[in-house]
C-alpha cells in the first residue's frame, strides 16, 4: 500500500511540475541562463531510461566533440522538459526490442538534435 501511495504522489508532483513549466511558457517568463546542453542532454536520457528498459529499449547517444562543450543560452526547465517529451514519445511509440537513437552535432554556430526511433510514424 505504501508503494502505491508513493506512487501516486510522485504522479501528482510530476503533474504539478508539468503545469508550472506550462504556465511558465505561456506567460513567456523564461529564465535564460547559459547551459551546457551536453548536461541537459544527459540527464533527459537518466529520466528517460527506467521508460525504455521497462519495454527493452535501447537508448543511444550520438554526440560529436564540439557539441559535448557547447553552451546553450537557454530555459534549462523548459528545454529538457521538451527534448524529455520527444524522447518519451519515441520510445512510447516504438516497438518493445527497438532502438532509440539522439544524435547531436554541432554545424557552425547551431546545434542539430535528431531523433531517430522505429515506430509507425504519424500519418500524414
Amino acid at each position: 500500500m505504501f508503494e502505491q501511495i508513493e506512487r501516486q504522489v510522485r504522479r501528482a508532483l510530476e503533474l504539478t511540475d508539468g503545469f508550472v513549466l506550462l504556465a511558465r511558457a505561456e506567460s513567456k517568463a523564461y529564465q535564460f541562463q547559459p547551459s551546457l546542453f551536453a548536461m541537459l542532454v544527459m540527464d533527459v536520457l537518466d529520466q528517460a531510461l527506467p521508460i525504455a528498459q521497462q519495454k527493452c529499449i535501447e537508448l543511444l547517444k550520438d554526440m560529436d566533440e564540439q557539441s559535448q562543450e557547447r553552451l546553450v543560452l537557454a530555459d534549462q526547465g523548459l528545454l529538457t522538459r521538451a527534448l524529455f517529451n520527444l524522447l518519451e514519445n519515441a520510445i512510447k511509440y516504438s516497438p518493445v526490442g527497438s532502438m532509440v537513437r539522439l544524435r547531436i552535432r554541432c554545424h557552425d554556430d547551431w546545434l542539430q538534435c535528431e531523433l531517430t526511433d522505429q515506430g509507425k510514424g504519424i500519418a500524414a
